[in-house]
């Protein structure tokens, strides 16, 4: 099989110019009446390896094999990317369209492994269906196999009004115009220009690292994240989710991540609520250790089973222990 292609090998043909004797003849006859058969077994025996490999078989239809594919006749890629092309991975040596893919393929086999991004050499065009080396065009067809790529990290974004962009500090490619944004060197991230004014550095290691919440990877998520008034981060539909749920704490040091009226308005209410709970004669006599989420402080103080009011800041937001 040659080099970046999924067809044949090249056919035993005699060298330009050789003339053929009449012991050639019979020969020669012979292979071209074996020819279509050699042919046949050399594509299912191809098609099979591509299949072992994550690559799609040609289509079985002359029609549709001799027919040309445009961007605009098909919207390729997957899921995650638009896109025209596989990578190869260099561990597994499958082709997956995307990181994305190969992850969840990758997880429920007995070899997990991630996709390095960053190794790849190989590409597979989706387009004139053959293997070349990982760029922005390819080789064989020179078809563009994105609007957006990156050299650095591979990333391939096809997407007709999503502009992404490469930022070398942060080593990946991130969403958004590159004018839109800058680095802050203290946080290791970037943040929006509209938000330099009012912007707070946060340790880089709020940052890097899975979600609190879900587990999954922030730094190089897809997904946007949000930093919470104690400094550490969640992605966003986290922060909804546990804003619905009436859960008003960081999932990490339990700090409120309420800011102005609505902080205010939340102490008042958690006040409140401990003023009216009766306690039972019983467990009048009960006295309990407690520690303030906010500031720290330990304190002693009669059971109460609403909660309690610290003595040293006043918030409520206390736990026993």
């Amino acid at each position: 099989m040659a080099q970046g292609s999924l067809s044949p090998g090249p056919s035993e043909v005699a060298p330009v110019g050789a003339v053929p004797t009449s012991d050639d003849v019979p020969h020669t006859q012979q292979m071209k009446k074996n020819a279509p058969v050699a042919v046949a077994v050399a594509e299912t025996e191809a098609e099979a390896e591509g299949e072992r490999a994550g690559i799609p078989s040609r289509p079985s239809s002359p029609v549709a094999a001799s027919k040309p594919k445009t961007h605009m006749e098909k919207r390729l890629g997957c899921p995650h990317y638009i896109r025209n092309c596989k990578m190869r991975c260099k561990q597994c040596g499958k082709f997956f369209t995307c990181r994305f893919c190969h992850d969840e393929w990758a997880n429920e086999t007995s070899f997990p492994h991630e996709f390095d991004r960053h190794d790849v050499d190989e590409m597979y065009c989706m387009l004139c269906e053959r293997i070349g080396p990982v760029g922005k065009h390819c080789t064989h067809c020179f078809a563009e196999m994105a609007r957006y790529y990156c050299d650095a990290c591979h990333l391939f974004e096809g997407h007709p009004t999503k502009e992404v962009y490469h930022c070398d500090k942060c080593g990946i490619c991130r969403v958004g115009q590159r004018g839109d944004y800058f680095h802050c060197d203290a946080c290791g991230c970037c943040y929006t220009i509209s938000s330099a004014k009012d912007h707070e550095c946060f340790p880089r290691d709020y940052m890097v690292g899975p979600c609190p919440i879900c587990l999954k990877d922030m730094f190089s998520s897809r997904a946007p994240c949000v930093p919470l008034a104690c400094g550490h981060f969640v992605h966003r539909s986290c922060y909804i989710s546990l804003v619905r749920k009436s859960i008003f704490t960081c999932p990490v040091c339990k700090k409120l991540f309420l800011r102005g009226e609505e902080r205010k308005r939340w102490e008042h209410l958690r006040g409140v609520q401990i003023a009216t709970t009766p306690v039972p004669e019983e467990y009048l006599e009960y006295r309990r250790q407690i520690l303030c989420n906010e500031c720290g402080h330990s304190f002693e103080a009669r059971i109460n089973f609403a909660g309690y009011q610290c003595t040293q800041c006043g918030s409520h937001n206390t736990r026993m222990t």
